[in-house]
């Protein structure tokens, strides 16, 4: 009897993982994600509907700073829809709506800028020294005609 039962369990898991098998085979990707920053695509994932994107979801981009603006990562912006701000953990499941058999996201990378035309390093500070000084000797140099 225990062996009857045994072989029974045996082939009922192997018959189920069968049909599991060829149910994910037929799996389709409807859904394709795609991540820009300025324009220049970055990352793109096809997926299922129903998936959380926090794994697909790239490093936060960086934006190479300029001599009067320095830029900051703020967020994953979706192109269409919601003016949300998404980060790795908070993206929303990539679903189909009612109706729909294929579906396009594309999120945009979104930074913050930062004027630094008015501040001054310290090389620049210790050339504005030198300028005085020099506008100083030069005022000497009239009044005592060196």
């Amino acid at each position: 009897m225990k062996k009857a039962l045994s072989v029974a369990l045996a082939l009922l898991v192997a018959l189920s993982m069968f049909s599991v098998m060829a149910f994910a085979e037929a799996a389709e990707a409807p859904i394709t994600v795609i991540f820009k920053v300025d324009g220049v695509v970055v990352k793109e994932v096809n997926v299922a509907s129903g998936t959380i994107l926090t794994p697909y979801v790239p490093d936060d981009p960086v934006r190479q700073d300029t001599d009067t603006e320095r830029y900051t990562f703020k967020g994953w912006k979706a192109e269409e829809g919601d003016d949300n701000l998404y980060y790795r953990n908070t993206f929303p499941k990539a679903t189909l709506a009612e109706g729909e058999t294929s579906k396009t996201i594309i999120y945009n990378a979104e930074f913050a800028v930062e004027d630094i035309s008015g501040r001054q390093s310290l090389w620049n500070f210790i050339e504005s020294l030198f300028e005085r000084l020099n506008l100083l000797f030069e005022y000497f140099a009239t009044i005592f005609n060196w």
